[in-house]
């Protein structure tokens, strides 16, 4: 080959693997802001391209976060462990397993809209051990370097079951 040739492929080449980088970069946050009324926003704000802000509890570098938003579908808590299924909002069903010392709460991941989870909050989420509230919804914050999933709780409101997160 002569030089001009390689040069031209390797120029081409460049291009390609930077476009295929600029494709695969991860998204900072992949879920968007939920609304709690007509024209309100909750009280998280909103992050430029509508992304939803992580709660203060959530500390991991947001280029290592993914939540998924949604109506819980499946849950068992069992000691040590509480596993759930989200029909996320964008349309997704996702898994998401929150594993903790068995003589512990896992109450220690737990925000209630957005806030602090206290003990009188179990009654807000919970019919019973392992059994949810009808219609149940939950942000999951998982960050993808090992740490537990912080679990935003939705609970519906007195005007019905919580909106979505998406509008």
């Amino acid at each position: 080959m002569t030089m001009p040739l390689i040069r031209n492929c390797v120029e081409k080449l460049s291009l390609a693997l930077t476009c295929a980088l600029m494709l695969c970069q991860p998204l900072a946050i992949d879920a968007q802001e939920g609304r709690r009324g007509a024209g309100q926003e909750s009280g998280r704000a909103r992050q430029d391209g509508g992304r939803m802000r992580p709660p203060v509890a959530v500390t991991c570098n947001r280029n290592n976060l993914t939540s998924y938003s949604g109506r819980v579908v499946s849950y068992s808590r069992w000691a040590g462990r509480i596993t759930m299924t989200i029909d996320t909002d964008s349309d997704t069903t996702e898994t998401v397993t929150l594993r903790y010392k068995s003589n512990s709460s896992p109450a220690r991941w737990f925000l209630l809209r957005g806030e602090r989870f206290k003990a009188g909050d179990w009654a807000k989420v919970e019919a019973s051990k392992s059994r949810l509230l009808p219609e149940m919804r939950v942000t999951a914050w998982v960050c993808n370097d090992g740490r537990q999933p912080i679990l935003d709780w939705q609970p519906p409101t007195a005007d019905g079951p919580a909106p979505p997160s998406t509008p």
